[in-house]
């Protein structure tokens, strides 16, 4: 018998909200796991303390969450689904009479409100902290960057002459250099005004010293968008050309907890802001190993990792991929090194003395010996087609050889092995659910709100998930 359902869609009902959630719901675990009242502490220097009542800041910040949880990209449309969503209006405490706070509410808070603060950073530091107290955080961190398109039109981009001043870590070097040349000057002139020098003496002083020269501020041609300055025209193999930012994320290992986001502009290299990333790390965690891919591997890398005493697992390429027998002349695996006292030894058993530092790009210690000890020398043919052998070695250099014995190690594989999944698998992760494939507004400090507010919807996923 066919019956016809004749209803009214106008009644009282009596709802409760808390019974139609699912106990095993994805907000329901993260209600369950994270007390968001420390949201008031944060946003409390952000409000006057005289004025109209205010939306309440916990609503705003799981608000925005929810958008970044569940991959809804307009703020607009944001306020449309929690409007009739049960599930939002639960997990944001609302009830189902009370009006949905209107989406220029949430867009002047997050950007004249927080805007140009910590408030989001904060908030996403007290996630990872909820995550390491349930036991997710492990001391063992990966990093890589991941390019996201600007909300720019290619057609826009135009060039701009800019000038780049060499980096902190380079004007460090630099003052190291420096007063390493004036000490071998000053040890020159001394051996020049001593009448007691023996022969060997004599052989080790070169004939002429090359003068160093320090880097200056580089000028060059840079391409932006004229609509959003901070949209740099990015060229990478593999990469479609456009204009971009780079986000550059530093996970643990074990559950894939973010702990560190930062984005900047596409036409810098990765190892560029590696340093501020794993520092502020490493003041909020514990970390004792640091993995990375090639593009890190760099002395001002490896030299910070060693002045934080983590190892650091990043693949050490040399310019010497085949054997030796292979090359014309010797090459520097034939030369070895004397730590203490700072020079090479030949593989006739002569000694090369640093005798300069060149500027430039890298900056470099120069060795020697003296041409007459090179010109009698019978591997001669072998060694070098004419002049004196010279060996040039990159301050910090130490580091980087102790990072390239660890190529290679179990450990060093296991790392590798970790950081490809872990970096590729999050990375995809939020851009294909969590709104980070392409920059919603304008500007580097929109880029880095975003970042922020997707790694801590991932977090928060992460966490819900964790038994």
């Amino acid at each position: 018998m066919m019956q016809r359902r004749v209803g009214c869609q106008i009644q009282w009902t009596v709802v409760d909200l808390e019974q139609m959630v699912p106990q095993d719901h994805l907000l329901r675990r993260i209600i369950h796991k994270v007390d968001f009242s420390f949201v008031y502490s944060l946003a409390r220097s952000h409000y006057k303390v005289l004025g109209r009542p205010s939306v309440d800041p916990v609503m705003l910040v799981k608000m925005l969450l929810l958008g970044y949880l569940y991959g809804i990209d307009s703020e607009r449309r944001l306020e449309q689904e929690i409007n009739y969503n049960l599930l939002y209006r639960w997990f944001l405490g609302m009830n189902l009479t009370d009006k949905v706070p209107d989406h220029t509410t949430l867009s002047y808070n997050r950007r004249r409100r927080f805007g140009g603060t910590e408030f989001f950073r904060q908030v996403f530091e007290k996630i990872v902290q909820v995550c390491k107290e349930y036991g997710l955080v492990s001391n063992s961190v990966v990093t890589d960057s991941t390019h996201v398109r600007a909300n720019a039109n290619r057609n826009s981009a135009e060039a701009h002459m800019v000038t780049k001043s060499p980096s902190q870590y380079y004007e460090t070097v630099e003052q190291r250099a420096r007063e390493l040349d004036r000490q071998l000057v000053e040890q020159r002139a001394q051996k020049a005004a001593s009448s007691e020098q023996t022969a060997g003496e004599q052989q080790q002083k070169p004939k002429r010293r090359v003068p160093f020269r320090a880097a200056k501020t580089k000028t060059y041609k840079e391409i932006r968008s004229k609509t959003d300055p901070d949209a740099k025209l990015m060229y990478r193999p593999g990469k479609e050309v456009g204009l971009y930012y780079l986000t550059h994320i530093t996970t643990e290992v074990s559950n894939r907890i973010i702990l560190d986001i930062l984005s900047s502009v596409s036409n810098i290299y990765d190892h560029e802001v590696y340093a501020e990333c794993i520092k502020r790390v490493s003041q909020q965690h514990e970390i004792k190993e640091a993995a990375a891919d090639g593009a890190y591997n760099r002395a001002e890398v490896h030299k910070t990792l060693a002045d934080l005493q983590i190892t650091g697992y990043i693949p050490a390429k040399t310019w010497y991929g085949k054997p030796d027998d292979e090359f014309k002349y010797y090459t520097h695996r034939r030369f070895e090194y004397d730590a203490e006292t700072d020079t090479y030894l030949c593989p006739n058993g002569q000694t090369l003395w640093l005798t300069a530092v060149r500027g430039g790009k890298d900056i470099r210690k120069v060795y020697s010996c003296s041409a007459s000890t090179c010109g009698a020398c019978e591997l001669r043919a072998k060694c070098r087609h004419s002049g004196p052998r010279r060996l040039e070695r990159i301050f910090d250099q130490e580091h980087m050889d102790a990072a390239r014995a660890l190529n290679g190690t179990p450990q060093y594989e296991l790392r590798q092995k970790q950081r490809r999944v872990v970096c590729e698998g999050n990375n995809a992760t939020l851009k294909a659910k969590h709104s980070l494939d392409r920059a919603k507004g304008r500007g580097l400090e929109s880029m880095q709100q975003q970042g922020l507010l997707a790694a801590t919807a991932l977090n928060l996923w992460h966490l819900a998930r964790a038994s």
